[in-house]
């Protein structure tokens, strides 16, 4: 018998009856426990340790509908997966240490629930650290100034608006299908001069890039024109 009794309530010792104990418990089933051990209150299910589930990379975003999910609980015996929470008529599997798992169809962020469950039936719940942005679209795109056919007489603020699920990376503008610029914040925009390039016919492009690679193109056809008219022939 320890001179100092042993705290140990609130374990599990391997059976829902507690700890083999003659004397303090004769009808536990669980691990022998030694006198001057205080076992009380013990745990009548396996407790479920270090649950976890990400998707293998950690991506934030994703073009694929079916991604590969990294499972972690160091004694269930079993799991089941959902998108959102819902798990009704999700049946348990045995446990896996990766498995596939397919998102739902349509762009937007998406998040995964997973239930791992003991030998002893007990259950625990957890989820993505982050929840999963799936998209298969280009960001959308307008170029808002200059209009299409516009007549340039000065420099002018080229400027586009982009929007994208996964988030706007960055705008390029091109002149005439040369890099003229690129801008990673909106308000995306250009300041253009318009000068430095013949009269004439020209063409305005921009390229908005989503943080998936993702891309959208929107073109202006503009008309530089500088030079004063000549008079209009009157012979």
């Amino acid at each position: 018998t320890p001179a100092t009794t042993v705290l140990a309530t609130g374990n599990w010792w391997g059976n829902a009856a507690g700890p083999m104990d003659a004397t303090g418990n004769p009808a536990g089933l669980g691990d022998t426990v030694s006198t001057g051990v205080a076992y009380s209150s013990w745990l009548t299910e396996i407790p479920l340790i270090d649950p976890s589930i990400k998707v293998a990379g950690n991506p934030a975003f994703t073009d694929q509908q079916t991604v590969t999910l990294e499972l972690y609980c160091r004694n269930a015996a079993e799991y089941r997966v959902v998108e959102g929470s819902n798990f009704t008529g999700v049946l348990f599997q045995p446990m896996a240490a990766t498995i596939p798992f397919s998102l739902s169809a349509g762009d937007g962020s998406k998040q995964i629930s997973v239930q791992y469950r003991a030998s002893t039936g007990n259950v625990i719940t957890t989820t993505l650290p982050q929840s999963i942005v799936y998209d298969t679209q280009g960001p959308t795109l307008a170029i808002t100034n200059p209009a299409e056919g516009s007549y340039i007489t000065n420099a002018i603020t080229v400027s586009a608006t982009a929007s994208d699920t996964a988030g706007v990376a960055r705008v390029e503008f091109y002149v005439d299908d040369q890099l003229a610029a690129t801008d990673t914040s909106a308000p995306y925009s250009y300041y253009w001069n318009a000068p430095g390039v013949p009269d004439g016919n020209h063409s305005i492009k921009a390229v908005a890039t989503d943080t998936v690679g993702h891309t959208r193109t929107e073109t202006r056809n503009i008309i530089v024109a500088q030079a004063t008219p000549p008079p209009p022939d009157t012979s």
